[in-house]
């Protein structure tokens, strides 16, 4: 299935365990197919704006977990990329796993393109055995 239509389906999922759930927190990558499938799930993107750091734009960790605590149970997950194209680093997916199982909101990773990426396999195992019940990684 297309990684677009498979992040609609979890989104589905979630939206339907928690029912209060109209957002979702999307740390900002110019790919298309995240955007579009927030939109065809009936959900909102709430945009984390990325930070330069170095010569790469992060994943700005204050203002995600702001949102975290603001918007609570009506966040029906936040969706990370594993790999991205350059300047744009890698989501901070042990991180914002942490910040997840804290605020109990569903992990959803678009892992399409991390298989090139084995510390993102690493972070993903790990992440999936210890932290989250709802932690989702789609290859």
């Amino acid at each position: 299935m297309a990684t677009g239509m498979s992040l609609v389906l979890c989104m589905l999922t979630f939206k339907q365990d928690r029912p209060r759930a109209k957002y979702v927190l999307w740390p900002r990558i110019d790919q298309k197919s995240s955007f579009k499938s927030i939109i065809t799930a009936g959900l909102e993107p709430i945009v984390i704006e990325t930070k330069i750091v170095g010569d790469e734009l992060k994943t700005d960790m204050p203002r995600l977990e702001t949102q975290m605590a603001a918007l609570g149970e009506s966040v029906a997950c936040v969706l990370t990329t594993t790999s991205c194209f350059a300047p744009r680093a890698c989501d901070s997916i042990d991180s914002i796993a942490a910040l997840c199982t804290q605020y109990n909101i569903p992990h959803l990773v678009n892992n399409a393109y991390g298989y090139v990426c084995n510390t993102a396999y690493i972070l993903l195992f790990y992440n999936t055995l210890c932290l989250n019940r709802y932690f989702i990684i789609l290859y």
